[in-house]
């Protein structure tokens, strides 16, 4: 079983690319053979990947929606995981220093993953910077805009 991670920008309006994305995971799943996706919970693009994936759980009842962490939760700060997630991770095997988490995990979930799903518009930021160490590594990447 392959795996997928999901990678747009925080503020954008991904509302139009809805079918898009739901088309993109579909074939991911059929076409790809995969079976876990990935993402970092952090913005619209992410929401909208996990909410789909976890939609489409009662089509495909073997996919798994996992949120991958950039920091790892307090004791006591009661953070739960949002319901359409089946689990989360943590892939940082080190300590990071918390301004350079979220690219460090960024990248530590890129090289876990086969494939990338994008939603980067834009050439800045977090989003368009873990496409671009993607494509370094050779990582095949489906882009929804």
């Amino acid at each position: 079983m392959k795996s997928c991670v999901c990678f747009g920008h925080a503020k954008y309006d991904y509302v139009p690319y809805k079918e898009r994305i739901k088309d993109s995971i579909i074939e991911l799943i059929e076409k790809y053979d995969v079976g876990q996706f990935y993402s970092g919970g952090r913005g619209a693009f992410d929401g909208i990947c996990a909410r789909t994936v976890a939609a489409l759980k009662t089509r495909y009842p073997h996919i798994k929606n996992t949120l991958f962490l950039s920091y790892i939760p307090k004791v006591g700060e009661g953070q739960s995981l949002p319901e359409y997630f089946d689990d989360s991770v943590y892939l940082l095997e080190a300590y990071v220093p918390p301004r350079y988490a979220i690219i460090r995990s960024n990248e530590c979930a890129i090289l876990k993953a086969d494939f990338v799903l994008s939603g980067v518009r834009y050439s800045w930021g977090g989003a368009a910077k873990a496409v671009e160490f993607a494509q370094r590594k050779g990582k095949r990447i489906f882009s929804v805009i």
